[in-house]
Formats: C-alpha cells, structure tokens, sequence
C-alpha cells in the first residue's frame, strides 16, 4: 500500500439506518470536508467514503501532503485603492509578519497559517466547528460521540484497511 503518509482517516460508529440514506450522508460529509481542508490551505488528491455491513463508516483522503507550509502570503488590492489598501491593513496588521508591496503594485501580508497539519486541522474542525463543518446534520450525534482522525496506517478495522488500500 503506497501513499499511506499522505492519507488521512476519519472514521466513526453510526446509528443504525437504511444503506441509501447513511451512503448519502457520508458523501455528503467526505465532500465537506475535502472543501473545509481545502479551505485551510491543503491539497486533497482524492477523497471517498467507505462503510462497512455493521455500523463502521470512514471518510479517506489522499492529500498531497498532510503538512503543508506553516505560512501564506495574503494578497491585497493595489496600492492605487486607498480606501481598500486601509482596510486589508487594518484586517491584517496584528497576523502580518511582514508587509510588502510587490512588483505589481498589489499590497501583500506574509501570515502564520493557524494549521498547518492536517489531522490537527480537522480534530479541531470536527470538535470545536462541527456546525459550521458542512457535515450533514444526521450525522453530527455519530460525529459527537466519536469521531477518530487518524493516518491510514492506523486504520485497525479490516474492511477500512481494505478500502484504504484501494484508494491510491
């Protein structure tokens, strides 16, 4: 199995339901949360969905990395926009490391990204901004009452592993 290190697992126990609705679910939620962890900076490959006959369900990516540069460069308007050139200042001043205005004449903020690992990113996601996360709104008591987010060679439950394996 090649490209473990770069595939995150979200894995979980859901309530029992029919095959059509809790495979809507997780799509749903396998897709939302490649946005969010897209969102946050990171590349996602590929992303699926995997459940199992009993009550396992998993969402799998395959990221480009799972770490990814601790900083970004925010860009602004031109500097020929005062009014705008204020107000990024303003929004970005206490994040900035570093301000600059490049060869084009557009105002730039170099900034520390929050997360720069992605398990940290979607344990935080996923325990702190649930609601927010995009995760469909039948699955967020499966979610609350735990959710693992692990690397694919963690991953202990068999037919996961299989899936998991399937993926690259």
């Amino acid at each position: 199995m090649k490209n473990t290190d770069k595939i995150i697992v979200v894995q979980f126990r859901f309530k029992n339901r029919s095959d059509d609705i809790i495979w809507g679910q997780i799509k749903r939620a396998s897709n939302a949360l490649k946005t969010q962890l897209e969102l946050g900076g990171f590349t996602v490959l590929r992303n699926s969905s995997i459940k199992d006959e009993k009550e396992n369900a998993a969402l799998v990516f395959l990221l480009h990395a799972k770490k990814i540069e601790n900083s970004l460069v925010r860009i602004g308007p031109e500097i020929s926009s005062k009014i705008h050139c204020e107000k990024f200042i303003l929004a970005n001043s206490k994040k900035s490391q570093l301000m600059w205005i490049d060869e084009k004449g557009k105002i730039k903020s170099l900034q520390k990204r929050k997360y720069d690992d992605a398990i940290l990113f979607l344990k935080n996601l996923l325990k702190n901004n649930l609601k927010n996360s995009g995760i469909p709104k039948g699955l967020e008591k499966d979610f609350i009452t735990g959710v693992k987010i692990i690397s694919a060679n963690k991953v202990s439950n068999k037919s996961i592993k299989e899936a998991v394996a399937i993926l690259p």
